[in-house]
């Protein structure tokens, strides 16, 4: 997954399809035991691949992707409330 998100900094937009898709999964369960409900965790998921999106240029990989996306899940459901 790290190596999906390094080449999708590197603008592979297959690895970042890849990578999506290797997470989405994790993230939601992860923003609903976090205190979102099911209508809302949808969205704040869309919102973490959204911002990752974004920040990816600044991922160096130096944590794995899980662990950095999971960060940005997290204060994705903060910014929520």
């Amino acid at each position: 997954m790290t190596a999906w998100a390094l080449a999708a900094r590197g603008g592979d937009p297959d690895a970042f399809d890849l990578f999506v898709r290797a997470l989405h999964r994790d993230v939601r369960r992860y923003v609903t035991f976090l205190g979102a409900d099911p209508q809302s965790a949808d969205d704040l998921t869309q919102d973490t691949f959204l911002r990752a999106l974004g920040s990816l240029h600044r991922f160096e990989g130096r944590s794995s992707a899980r662990t950095w996306l999971l960060s940005i899940a997290r204060r994705a459901v903060i910014d929520n409330f």
